[in-house]
């Protein structure tokens, strides 16, 4: 599936999640140190860590994180993206939507950027979504269990990864083949986000 096509149907996400997680039992069985290690060798960073109130956000593409209010997410991604395109879920994605831009290079090993914004958390930022030609499915996985050391479930398919934690969850795919690159998305888990209705 070409990048454009990932940006027109961003309820692709969630469908895809939700077949994981039907189709799929947990398994949440972590490497060895020194597995961790050699799968790391020369990855670069994907996730900024969480700091105090501001939720994790994804390394190259600027300050944008979970949680954060519309306003400010949409002058980061401005700086970003000449261009961007916006996306609506509707009723069945919980009337979220989404704004984001394909690159015309790569830069920094990034080919496209999305943000997901939630009405129901008051359009905060609820999904960072990006994709990289510099970073493979396995290190992706490896380094969401950096990021959320309490991983509780990983749903794994061919060229498919789903981890959840108890606040943050991660879909990461190789939607152009083993030679292409590394689709990652980040948001909140679906009960931490009831939590967040309310505040």
């Amino acid at each position: 599936m070409k990048t454009e096509n990932i940006m027109k149907y961003p309820g692709l996400i969630l469908l895809t999640v939700a077949i994981s997680l039907v189709a799929c039992k947990p398994r949440d069985v972590a490497p060895t140190a020194e597995e961790h290690a050699a799968i790391l060798k020369d990855a670069p960073e994907l996730f900024v860590p969480e700091a105090g109130e501001r939720g994790p956000g994804l390394v190259g593409i600027g300050n944008i994180y979970l949680g954060q209010e519309k306003d400010a997410a949409l002058a980061e991604l401005a700086k970003i993206c000449p261009k961007t395109m916006e996306y609506r879920a509707g009723d069945a994605g919980e009337n979220a939507w989404f704004r984001g831009c394909v690159l015309r290079k790569s830069k920094d090993g990034i080919l496209s950027v999305r943000v997901g914004f939630w009405p129901r958390i008051g359009d905060r930022v609820s999904t960072l979504d990006i994709k990289r030609d510099d970073i493979t499915l396995e290190q992706a996985r490896e380094r969401f269990r950096a990021l959320v050391p309490e991983v509780t479930g990983e749903y794994p398919h061919p060229g498919v990864i789903e981890m959840r934690a108890e606040k943050y969850q991660m879909l990461a795919d190789i939607d152009e083949g083993v030679d292409g690159p590394t689709h990652v998305a980040v948001g909140y888990s679906k009960p931490f986000a009831r939590t967040l209705e309310s505040q």
